[in-house]
């Protein structure tokens, strides 16, 4: 034991002790993709030079596999004509001004940006995503927060079709759970910019034909569940304009994602709150003329009496019945949320009183 401790302490001050370097020995730099250099700087430049494609045209085999972007951010700008693959886990993606091409974004553990873009297609799996100024561009999305749209036109939103060889090690590297999915449902800052050629975007739900990448070494195969591509089965394909359930709400481009996450957060708490009580949601557009979103078929209790009277298997009933209605309006929820609404709505109710 005594032995043990002694190790690790001269092992730690080993650490602090400067390491004499031979005039003879030469520092060795090497890059992800297996290329070496003598100087960080030089070595540093390479790596940068890895992490996007800029002013190229005319090219198809414009590939980045892991371990090379192993979670760094990537730039794609200024691109014609091209086929882009990044098959690896990311952090923020930037893609600005790019035509007529197809880009492959294998899992971002946050935000892609699309701008400036136009005739292109877009496979990406990300946490969240943005377009701006972009015209005609189809995108098949898996998303764990709302995609948001600003001054796009002609936008086609499908599932996920992407796979190609440890995908799902790539999803697993960026923390994108596949049971949390909503591609569809999109956000459209210019709503109400009449300026803006319609439609501006498009939410079809049938998954386009897959984009398998070969090569590589792990499973090829998409991770993303079929069944996540219907989410609440209550629209129409093809619903243009329209998010998949509940209000359209906007957002500026220059927010940044935890601000779009707040509003959105506070967005589903009332909307939670309203169920709660309730009160008919908001109805989609797109939904169905004169269709109100589904509610429980019984309206839960309010914050009146009936609810501080409420036992044991009443609130569990309640809530089921809650998240079941919630869910089907296409409002995720779960009972841990509805029972903390319940409860803040009773205590208000007792406040009154």
């Amino acid at each position: 034991r005594h032995e043990s401790l002694f190790a690790r302490i001269f092992s730690g001050l080993l650490l602090h002790v400067p390491r004499v370097v031979s005039p003879d020995t030469t520092m060795v730099f090497t890059t992800p993709d297996g290329k070496t250099f003598e100087t960080k700087k030089e070595w540093k430049k390479h790596y940068l030079s890895l992490l996007q494609f800029k002013n190229v045209s005319d090219q198809h085999d414009l590939v980045r596999r892991a371990p090379i972007v192993n979670g760094q951010g990537f730039e794609i700008e200024n691109v014609k004509n091209c086929t882009i693959m990044v098959l690896d886990n990311s952090e923020q993606v930037q893609i600005d001004a790019v035509e007529d091409s197809k880009i492959f974004i294998g899992a971002c553990c946050s935000s892609v940006f699309i701008r400036d873009c136009k005739n292109c297609t877009f496979t990406v799996a990300c946490k969240q995503l943005r377009t701006r100024d972009c015209d005609n561009i189809e995108i098949n999305l898996f998303c764990i927060s709302e995609p948001v749209v600003e001054a796009t036109t002609n936008a086609r939103i499908h599932p996920f079709n992407g796979s190609y060889a440890g995908i799902a090690k790539s999803f697993a590297a960026a923390n994108l759970s596949v049971e949390q999915n909503t591609w569809y449902k999109v956000f459209d800052f210019s709503k109400d910019d009449a300026s803006l050629p319609q439609p501006h975007f498009t939410v079809i739900r049938k998954r386009n034909p897959e984009w398998r990448v070969e090569g590589g070494e792990g499973e090829n195969k998409n991770p993303v569940p079929v069944e996540s591509d219907s989410a609440t089965g209550d629209e129409e394909d093809g619903a243009a304009g329209s998010a998949a359930g509940g209000k359209t709400t906007a957002f500026s481009f220059d927010q940044t994602q935890e601000e779009v996450e707040a509003i959105l957060a506070q967005q589903r708490a009332e909307d939670e709150a309203a169920a709660a009580e309730g009160v008919a949601l908001p109805q989609a557009e797109g939904a169905g003329d004169g269709a109100a979103l589904p509610v429980a078929e019984e309206a839960p209790p309010s914050a009146g009496s009936k609810l501080s009277v409420l036992g044991d298997a009443d609130v569990d009933a309640t809530v089921t019945e809650i998240a079941r209605a919630a869910n089907a309006a296409g409002f995720p929820t779960d009972e841990t949320n509805i029972r903390f609404i319940l409860k803040k709505l009773s205590e208000a109710q007792a406040g009154t009183q």
